[in-house]
């Protein structure tokens, strides 16, 4: 079994005091990546600690209401590797349909049903090309070029 220590995030300059509030999670608990495990105080900000991975909260090193360092070691969490595995492979997976696309939005343009403007790639009698559409479905373009970053629009994604 791995293991990894949850550690406090780095605070800003002029905090003297920082405080662990209180913990979102307890021993024993189920945490999943980039969720909220604890709170942390300083004078002007609440910050919430981050679960670093996938897993099980095994031991909490701070008790609440004491005072922390920055990158001080918070917690002990028992990695999940089956879920740490699955989840690299579909940031990979995402990435790299991302990085087919000229940039964010149009990325989101494509993959986002909901987005105000949509492209999707049509073909009629042995030609392909991008229709650009609005809301409701309704043709308003065959663009060359991206919309947001001016690039010349690829014939075809995957």
């Amino acid at each position: 079994m791995n293991y990894i220590k949850a550690k406090a995030p780095e605070f800003p300059k002029e905090e003297v005091e920082v405080t662990l509030l209180r913990w979102l999670k307890i021993n024993g608990d189920q945490v999943i990546k980039d969720e909220a495990i604890a709170e942390i105080e300083t004078s002007k900000v609440l910050f919430e600690l981050p679960s670093p991975c996938f897993g099980v909260l095994k031991e909490q090193y701070v008790k609440p209401g004491m005072v922390i360092q920055a990158f001080q070691d918070m917690a002990l969490i028992e990695i999940d590797e089956e879920k740490e595995s699955e989840h690299r492979r579909i940031v990979k997976q995402l990435e790299d349909r991302r990085s087919r696309y000229c940039c964010s939005d149009m990325f989101d343009a494509v993959n986002n049903p909901s987005a105000p403007l949509r492209f999707e790639y049509a073909g009629f009698r042995n030609e392909s090309y991008w229709e650009m559409k609005a809301e409701g479905g309704n043709v308003v373009g065959y663009p060359l070029h991206c919309p947001w970053c001016g690039r010349k629009l690829l014939k075809a994604f995957e």
